[in-house]
């Protein structure tokens, strides 16, 4: 699925487009041509290509494989 990274760094924020490649309920693994480093705070909207809507979730860089990143979603108390 086409997915949009928005990652925060010290000059502002860089809006990355990717692929989610699996998602489940606690996060997802996505292809992206980035350098975001392990641990950093990112959001990632889904883009429905049937509809305008457009579903924005925040989540933490758990691990990378090249180009491959773990995020894992975090969940408002």
């Amino acid at each position: 699925m086409p997915i949009r990274v928005i990652a925060q760094d010290m000059t502002g924020a860089d809006v990355i487009l990717g692929r989610g490649t699996t998602v489940s309920a606690g996060g997802i693994c996505l292809f992206a041509l980035a350098n975001i480093a392990v641990g950093s705070q990112v959001d990632v909207e889904f883009i429905d290509s049937h509809c305008d809507t457009v579903a924005r979730v925040s989540g933490i860089v758990r691990n990378r494989n090249v180009y491959l990143y773990g995020v894992e979603f975090l969940i408002d108390s």
